[in-house]
């Protein structure tokens, strides 16, 4: 299920989010929301890009801002 936070919605694949750490709580993994399959080619090319290729990916957070808003830097 998607959360909704500042002008955004998000949805978590993997585990839980945990907000008040800001970190992902690797005790909580999302049986309904694992990460995916099809991502995998996506997931593969991000992983090289950032020369993380041999890392496996288990937790994933999508942000959808809405328009005329993005990311605060």
């Amino acid at each position: 299920s998607a959360a909704h936070l500042r002008h955004r919605r998000i949805v978590h694949f993997g585990f839980a989010f945990d907000y008040s750490l800001n970190h992902v709580d690797p005790s909580s993994p999302l049986v309904d929301a694992p990460v995916p399959p099809q991502w995998g080619e996506v997931l593969d090319r991000a992983r090289e890009a950032v020369g993380q290729a041999g890392w496996a990916v288990d937790q994933v957070t999508v942000n959808e801002y809405q328009p005329g808003h993005g990311e605060a830097v």
